[in-house]
Formats: C-alpha cells, sequence, structure tokens
C-alpha cells in the first residue's frame, strides 16, 4: 500500500500573540536601556564625587611655602630660607625683625609715601591686645614723623639686638638728626626692652607681614645721652 505523506503542520497566526511578543522586546529594550544609563548616572555621580573630595583635601593642604629673609642692620638680604627649614624661634630671625621694628618706628623720611610704608610695616608686630601697641599709639601722637619731616629727618642705625631672657630682647641704636638741608643736629643712643610672643602666620597676608608671626607685648625705650 501506498502512504501519502502528511501535509506539514503550519503554526496558527495569532496576532495578539505576535503583538503582545513585540511589545515585550520593546519593553525588554527599554528596561536593558534604562538600567545601561541608571549605571552610566552613578558612575558619573562617582567620578564627580571623588573629584569634589579630592579638591576640598587639596584645600586643605598647606601650599605656601613662605621664605625667611634674613638682613643685617642695613636691611641688605644676608641668607634666604624655606621657613619649614627654619626654627621660628631662631635667634637670628628674631633679632632681623625687632630692628626692623625699630628702624620702622623711629625713622623719619623725607618721603610720606616710604614713611607710611614703615609705620604699617611696624604695625604689623603689633597686636591690638597688647599695651605695645598703645605706647606706640602715644608715641606717634605726640611726634609725627609727617610733622616732624617738615623740620628735621631721623636715621636709625642698629647697635646691637640682645636676649635679656627667653622672652624680652634688648636692643640698642643710635639715632642721628639732620635738618633738611643735611646738617647734622644731634645725634642720640638709645635703648629698648620689648617682650615678645610668637603665633605663626594661618596665610599668605599675614606671611608678608609678619613672616614668623612675632608680636611686640610690651616696650619700653629711654635714651642713653
Amino acid at each position: 500500500m501506498i502512504q501519502m505523506p502528511k501535509p506539514k503542520k503550519t503554526k496558527a497566526i495569532n496576532p495578539f500573540l505576535n503583538s503582545r511578543r513585540e511589545w515585550n522586546e520593546v519593553v525588554g529594550d527599554m528596561a536593558k536601556r534604562e538600567h545601561f544609563w541608571r549605571l552610566t548616572a552613578l558612575m558619573a555621580l562617582s567620578i564627580l564625587f571623588i573629584s569634589i573630595m579630592g579638591n576640598i583635601f587639596q584645600g586643605t593642604q598647606a601650599k605656601l611655602k613662605p621664605y625667611i629673609v634674613e638682613v643685617d642692620k642695613l636691611g641688605n638680604a644676608v641668607a634666604t630660607q624655606y621657613a619649614e627649614h627654619i626654627s621660628t624661634t631662631d635667634d637670628r630671625i628674631i633679632k632681623a625683625l625687632l630692628a626692623r621694628f625699630i628702624v620702622n618706628i623711629r625713622s623719619v623720611m623725607v618721603d610720606a609715601t616710604a614713611q607710611k610704608r614703615s609705620i604699617l610695616s611696624a604695625y604689623g608686630f603689633l597686636s591690638s591686645r597688647d599695651p605695645a601697641i598703645q605706647m606706640v599709639n602715644e608715641y606717634f601722637k605726640k611726634k609725627s614723623p609727617f610733622q616732624r619731616a617738615k623740620e628735621e629727618i631721623v636715621a636709625v642705625e642698629i647697635s646691637s639686638v640682645l636676649p635679656i631672657s627667653k622672652k624680652t630682647w634688648q636692643i640698642e641704636w643710635v639715632e642721628i638728626i639732620r635738618s633738611r638741608g643735611g646738617i647734622e643736629i644731634q645725634k642720640k643712643r638709645m635703648k629698648a626692652a620689648a617682650s615678645i610672643k610668637i603665633f605663626p602666620p594661618e596665610d599668605e597676608r599675614m606671611v608678608l607681614k609678619n613672616p614668623i608671626g612675632l608680636y611686640i607685648e610690651n616696650l619700653n625705650w629711654s635714651q642713653q645721652y
């Protein structure tokens, strides 16, 4: 008997199932894309957070490297070094700064701009909470350098700066008083005692004004002869 081949079965076309299958594929693709972008966003946020924290950390680190410049009694630079390489209580630095302070306070100059600059520099070593600033204020009220400069000029030559104790220093100097024409009127020998304290500066502005944070608490001077 000859058997006839069986007809092939064909899948019934179901529009509903096909639509649902396509819908699932679309939703699946959207879910995959959403998951990908979520991961991308999380990675971007992580990188941003790390960057911000890095900037904050760098901002808290001290980048300023101030120089300490040692000068002689004439104001000439003798040695220069990073502040971190030298003790802030080094006697040579204290001597140089105290000498500069006295020169700035006691000098009388013809140039009003230079005179003002010297006074401002001197006040960088004074604190409003210490008695020394009151003494300096009273001195300038009685003997304004700007008024004196109309008749005379004063040059200051530092003789010595020596420690009396850990906090107190003795400064000796000579003041040469001349007329505006350059004629010597008087020569005075002076001596001062200054008690000091040191608070290292915390920012660039203070470093420029007061390199090691030396402040004069008490100050007294007198004429020797």
